[in-house]
């Protein structure tokens, strides 16, 4: 499918502009800012319930701005649809030429996190978290450099932002 192969070209194109992931410079970052590393501070608030509804939210990153794409052309709103989709788009490909120009992947992946504060597997109450990590770990081949930016939080802030914008119904607000 179309994710799996932009995977694997991003494979073969990721070391080309940068060879080392800057996975040490994001954990500095956080060390820097917050004090500790924001998934691990997390651990503290971890429940096997909670953790397979973060995994199913998480999960839906990509069809929750379709609900709003559908919402917008049931409304006979195509132009909205249109520079809605323009915008997923090129948030698609921005992302992931910042994956290659910035190789990193997500903390579980961090070598001194993993084998440190994330060598326990996460609890799963009814195992969507454990069913949803493996397919995210067969889908991308690049577990260590395709993490940042987050299209997952991307995708879902965008959402928010063009409903807030286009309103009427999707949110509640005017339609600017």
């Amino acid at each position: 499918d179309d994710a799996g192969v932009i995977f694997e070209v991003v494979e073969d194109y990721t070391g080309i502009i940068r060879k080392v992931p800057i996975d040490a410079w994001l954990y500095k970052i956080d060390m820097a800012v917050f004090g500790v590393e924001p998934t691990v501070w997390m651990k503290h608030l971890y429940h096997p319930l909670l953790t397979d509804w973060m995994a199913l939210a998480y999960g839906i990153f990509f069809i929750v701005p379709m609900f709003l794409g559908v919402a917008l052309c049931l409304r006979g709103r195509g132009a909205d649809f249109r520079e809605m989709a323009t915008a997923v788009m090129l948030q698609m490909w921005i992302g992931f030429f910042l994956f290659i120009v910035f190789p990193a992947g997500p903390p579980r992946y961090y070598d001194p996190l993993r084998h440190g504060e994330f060598a326990a597997k996460i609890p799963s109450l009814i195992g969507i978290n454990d069913w949803l990590q493996g397919t995210w770990d067969t889908y991308d081949p690049l577990l260590v450099r395709s993490a940042f930016p987050s299209l997952h939080c991307s995708y879902g802030l965008m959402t928010i932002l063009y409903a807030w914008r286009f309103g009427d119904g999707e949110i509640g607000r005017a339609h600017v």
